[in-house]
C-alpha cells in the first residue's frame, strides 16, 4: 500500500479516523452487518478525503483461532462485500490493498468449483473421468502456485516450515469462501432489489 499513490481501503482494526470526518460522510451504514468499514473507507474517498499511511504503528488485533472461525469470518466478508464493491464497481479492479494474487486464487477458485460439480455427477464421471481429473488437477496445480511466493516470505519471517505448508490450504479455503459469500451477497442483493422494484411498481399503480 505504502507504494501506492492513492489509498482508498483502510480496516477499522487498524485505523483512526477524525470525528468531523465520520460524520461528515454519515458514518458507518446500519445496513451493513459486515465489512462497514471497506463501505466506508470507499464513501470517504469519494468524498475526497485522504488516507495517510503509518508504518510504524502497531495494532493489537484478534484473529480467528480455528479453520471453521476463520472460514465462516471469510464467507461473511465475500456476502457484505458482495453489497460494498456493487456500491461502488470501481474498486472491484483496485482497492489498493486487495494483491492480485489474491484476486487471482478467487479466479482459479471460481473456476474450479464448476469442474468440481460437474466431477461429481455420476453419469460424465464415467462417460469423461480423465479429462475432468486432469482439468481439476491443473486448476489446482496453478492455484498452488500462486501460495508459493507468500510460503516463501513466512519461511524467510522465521514462521516455520509448518506456516508455509499450510499456507496453500488456507489460502485455498480463503478463495473458496470468500468466493461462495460473494456469490450469495450478489444473488441476495438482486432479489432484494426485485423485490423493492415490485413494490414500487405496486405502489405507482
Amino acid at each position: 500500500m505504502l507504494s501506492r499513490p492513492d489509498v482508498s481501503f483502510f480496516d477499522t482494526a487498524t485505523a483512526a479516523i477524525r470525528k468531523t470526518v465520520h460524520v461528515s460522510v454519515g458514518g458507518f451504514r446500519s445496513s451493513m452487518a459486515a465489512v462497514e468499514d471497506t463501505e466506508f473507507a470507499f464513501r470517504l474517498h469519494k468524498a475526497g478525503y485522504g488516507v495517510h499511511l503509518v508504518p510504524d504503528a502497531f495494532v493489537t488485533h484478534r484473529h480467528p483461532a480455528t479453520w471453521r472461525t476463520y472460514v465462516r469470518r471469510k464467507a461473511r466478508f465475500g456476502r457484505w462485500g458482495a453489497r460494498a464493491y456493487g456500491a461502488y464497481p470501481k474498486r472491484v479492479v483496485g482497492d489498493s490493498r486487495t494483491p492480485w494474487a489474491m484476486r487471482i486464487q478467487m479466479l482459479i477458485m471460481l473456476l474450479a468449483l464448476p469442474v468440481s460439480v460437474t466431477g461429481a455427477s455420476a453419469g460424465l464421471i464415467r462417460a469423461r473421468p480423465n479429462t475432468l481429473g486432469w482439468v481439476l488437477a491443473t486448476v489446482l496445480a496453478s492455484f498452488t502456485l500462486t501460495t508459493i511466493p507468500a510460503s516463501i516470505r513466512y519461511l524467510r519471517r522465521g514462521h516455520g516450515l509448518a506456516v508455509a505448508l499450510a499456507w496453500p490450504l488456507a489460502a485455498g479455503l480463503r478463495a473458496l469462501a470468500l468466493d461462495l459469500g460473494l456469490l450469495y451477497g450478489t444473488i441476495e442483493g438482486m432479489l432484494q432489489r426485485t423485490r423493492r422494484e415490485g413494490e414500487s411498481d405496486a405502489e405507482h399503480r
